[in-house]
């Protein structure tokens, strides 16, 4: 299961996750793709760290790695991570503080975390109740916290009031449901003009969603189950999107890019201060 797909412009590489195979992907374009990392358990999520590697949310806790894939640091689970949950999906805020949120392995609802990973390696819990923490994403200006719930009877997208310079979540502006023809909200990623750019899990497609929440456009993709995406490149044009596995679709489980007119954002870097 592809996942938080992440465009490193210092190594103008791509990475990202294999979920379930606990597995680090890096891709260069124009050349090769290979295995950075490999976990004994799954692999949530990665974001960039300004050591120049990378920050996983692993099973085991918070690993730290190097650009060659050593590990370097560790951090603990985070408070109340059982071994019936699992890391799922995340990303830095402007200020380079790691959000990654849980999802219970056996999908029961309401027993998922969104927390907040701090610089000295301590982790918060910042919400509760969750189904399944999915996409996480910020406004240009770092005001505003888009994050996905995709879990429960009613998956949906909520838009919070942000404090970049406390790291809080602050009220709750808009909560989203989208029609269920779609497919079920998923993974995501916000453009230089505070557009969404959404995965529909199960719907194979993509949607462009206006910063207040609402359906702008939507273009299909080649298989049923996109999961994540991320801007890339030189000028953060290209657009790619990981998907997930399944024995019906031949193109399922592959690694997608396009050309778009829209740009991208570079991604913030975990600053580890411990």
């Amino acid at each position: 299961m592809g996942e938080r797909p992440v465009w490193d412009d210092r190594y103008r590489v791509l990475v990202w996750v294999d979920i379930i195979s606990g597995e680090l992907h890096r891709y260069r374009p124009g050349g090769n793709e290979d295995l950075l990392f490999k976990a004994w358990a799954s692999i949530g999520t990665v974001a960039l760290g300004d050591w120049g590697g990378y920050v996983l949310a692993c099973q085991s806790g918070f690993v730290f790695i190097d650009a060659r894939g050593v590990v370097v640091d560790t951090a603990p689970r985070p408070p109340g991570f059982d071994d019936d949950v699992r890391f799922n999906d995340g990303a830095c805020d402007p200020r380079g503080r790691f959000f990654v949120g849980t999802v219970a392995v056996d999908g029961s609802p309401e027993k998922g975390r969104l927390y907040r990973l701090d610089h000295d390696g301590v982790a918060t819990v910042m919400l509760e109740g969750i189904s399944e923490s999915n996409g996480i994403g910020w406004d240009p200006d770092g005001a505003t916290l888009y994050y996905v719930d995709s879990g429960g009877t009613s998956p949906a997208l909520h838009i919070f009031d942000y404090d970049l310079d406390s790291g809080q979540i602050r009220g709750l502006l808009e909560h989203v449901e989208f029609d269920s023809s779609l497919g079920v909200p998923d993974g995501l990623v916000v453009d230089h003009l505070g557009f969404l750019w959404l995965a529909f899990w199960g719907g194979g497609l993509i949607g462009k969603v206006s910063p207040r929440g609402e359906l702008v456009s939507t273009y299909d993709v080649p298989t049923k189950f996109p999961t994540c995406l991320a801007f890339g490149g030189e000028q953060y044009r290209d657009l790619y999107l990981t998907t997930a596995r399944d024995t019906e679709d031949g193109l399922a489980g592959h690694l997608f890019h396009a050309v778009t007119q829209s740009v991208g954002m570079r991604q913030p870097r975990f600053q580890l201060r411990k």
